[in-house]
């Protein structure tokens, strides 16, 4: 069977719209699920996040306590100093 030149051109359009076609389903498709990945990675970091600031709370207090005990010690330690020196 031989073709004419235009129904080759008219093999090669559809052909070129058929790869068209998809390569668009293609990125529509990659495109979404890049974007549900990016969601469920923003809620996950989110969750992350607020376990930090409660862990920080938390520290904070922590930190508040160490200091107040080594503020105790570091009065207990000048008071023997000074017992001991005769100051």
């Amino acid at each position: 069977m031989i073709m004419s030149e235009p129904q080759v051109w008219v093999l090669v359009g559809a052909f070129i719209a058929a790869i068209a076609t998809m390569i668009t389903v293609t990125l529509t498709s990659f495109n979404r699920q890049l974007t549900s990945f990016r969601n469920e990675m923003s809620a996950r970091f989110d969750a992350v996040d607020t376990r930090f600031d409660a862990m920080q709370g938390v520290m904070d207090l922590r930190f508040a306590q160490l200091d107040n005990k080594v503020e105790d010690i570091d009065r207990d330690v000048a008071a023997l100093s000074r017992r001991v020196m005769g100051d």
